[in-house]
This record gives C-alpha cells, sequence and structure tokens, in this order.
C-alpha cells in the first residue's frame, strides 16, 4: 500500500498519540511521516505545516529542514527555504539528503555551480535507495549540462530574493 492511501488513517493515529501525550520523539516521527505523505500528494502547505510541527518536537531532525525547505521553495518562499536548507546543513552535513535538497534548490534558482557541488557531495554519500541514487545521478548530469551553457559560472552577489521570485515567476506552469 502507497503511503499516499493511508493520510487519513495516520491523521488518526497522530490525533490518538496527541490524546495521549506521546513522547515527543514519537510526535514528531508521526507529523514527518505525514509531511512527505503530503508531498508526494503535492500538498505542499500541508506538508509545511506538518513539518514545522515535526519540527516543533525535534528541532535536531536534519532530514525535515532538508525537507522543509524543499517544500518552502516550492511556495515561492525562498528566504525562508535557504535558512532551512542552511540549518540542515549544520546539523547533518554528511546526510545525502540534506546535500541533494541543497543542490536541487541552487539548480532550481540557477545557481549551477553550487548545485553541482552539492549534488556531487551527495553522489558520495549513501542514499537511502536506488531510486534515489538515480534521481540524484540524473539531477547532477542536468546540472552539469546547465552549468556548462551558462553565461555566468559563478554565483554573484546579487538580490537572491529578486532573482528566485523571477525565476520562480518564469518557470511557473501557465494557467
Amino acid at each position: 500500500m502507497r503511503l499516499t492511501n493511508h493520510i487519513d488513517e495516520m491523521q488518526a493515529v497522530l490525533a490518538h498519540l496527541e490524546e495521549q501525550q506521546a513522547p515527543a520523539a514519537e510526535l514528531a516521527r508521526q507529523h514527518f511521516t505525514l509531511a512527505v505523505a503530503f508531498l508526494r500528494k503535492q500538498a505542499t502547505e500541508q506538508a509545511i505545516a506538518y513539518l514545522k510541527q515535526s519540527l516543533s518536537y525535534d528541532d535536531n531532525n536534519a532530514i525535515a529542514y532538508a525537507y522543509l525547505g524543499a517544500a518552502l521553495v516550492e511556495t515561492q518562499q525562498v528566504d525562508e527555504a535557504k535558512e532551512a536548507l542552511k540549518k540542515a546543513l549544520v546539523l547533518a552535513p554528511d546526510e545525502m539528503l540534506v546535500q541533494l535538497k541543497m543542490g536541487e534548490f541552487q539548480y532550481k534558482l540557477g545557481f549551477y555551480p553550487e548545485a553541482v557541488k552539492y549534488l556531487e557531495a551527495a553522489v558520495q554519500l549513501q542514499a537511502p535507495n536506488q531510486a534515489t541514487a538515480q534521481y540524484l545521478v540524473a539531477l547532477l548530469e542536468k546540472a552539469r549540462r546547465a552549468n556548462a551553457k551558462a553565461f555566468i559560472r559563478e554565483p554573484k552577489v546579487l538580490d537572491f530574493k529578486k532573482i528566485a521570485q523571477l525565476f520562480l515567476n518564469l518557470t511557473k506552469p501557465k494557467k
């Protein structure tokens, strides 16, 4: 069964755990699991809410910060995304998913040299599964090709928020 098929059941379990005043670690884990399910359903706002709640129970979860950063950039909250990803890097610089999410962030914003740096670091670390490893390798190759074609190969000191907003607006699908 897919994780996304069980969201209602997972929310009921979480409500029960909260009523029973379960340990913070268990509540953090349940909120994080729900956040991942919502991310898979592309319900980003709900995922962000569950990730923030998870981090309120365990603010040392680097993976939760990495996923929060990835979700925030999807909602054009670029500064907040950057801060969440920086926190993830501080907490777990040798975590593959943290390096991957920072690489994705840099790639989405068009900072290809930085994207390549983080993605190459991620490749050196253990992927949690084969699908993630394949995705990482494919994204790294895309970042390398984009970097080779880029007019500016080194990021300059620019207004990061304005650049991100422009880029996200240009890449947003037209309705």
